[in-house]
């Protein structure tokens, strides 16, 4: 079950680091748009479906299908759930930092799609080689 856990992290990851690497503008200008809303939209709501589906699966394996060091796993998912809810609850305040994050970011933001990408290889290395 870790190993799922990780390839639907590992997709999620590379799908967005390489999408603004090599499609910068269009992410950035898409996403823009959409923090820019006052309330949620339907991305947002999905996002957070997404959020709680990983927290969900994680936790099934640390009960049900537990192996060496899902632990690590399961608490680094936990951790950015928490953050999830903050953001989701505090939306109008964090959609805005977002804006300016993205009108100001230039080198931020591609350091930023570069980590992200190095987290989905890293979601996809523990997939084929710890869990």
């Amino acid at each position: 079950m870790y190993s799922i856990v990780c390839y639907i992290l590992a997709t999620a990851a590379l799908l967005k680091g390489l999408t603004g690497i090599f499609a910068h503008k269009s992410l950035y200008g898409w996403a823009k748009k959409h923090y820019a809303k006052k309330e949620k939209s339907f991305t947002v709501i999905l996002l957070l479906i997404y959020g709680v589906g990983v927290l969900i699966l994680s936790w099934y394996a640390a009960i049900f299908d537990y192996v060496k060091y899902g632990w690590i796993l399961t608490a680094f998912i936990s951790l950015t759930s928490i953050k999830l809810v903050g953001i989701i609850f505090n939306w109008e305040n964090t959609s805005m930092k977002f804006v300016e994050f993205i009108k100001s970011g230039g080198t931020k933001l591609k350091v930023l799609d570069f980590v992200v990408t190095v987290f989905g290889l890293v979601f996809l290395g523990l997939g084929l080689v710890v869990y």
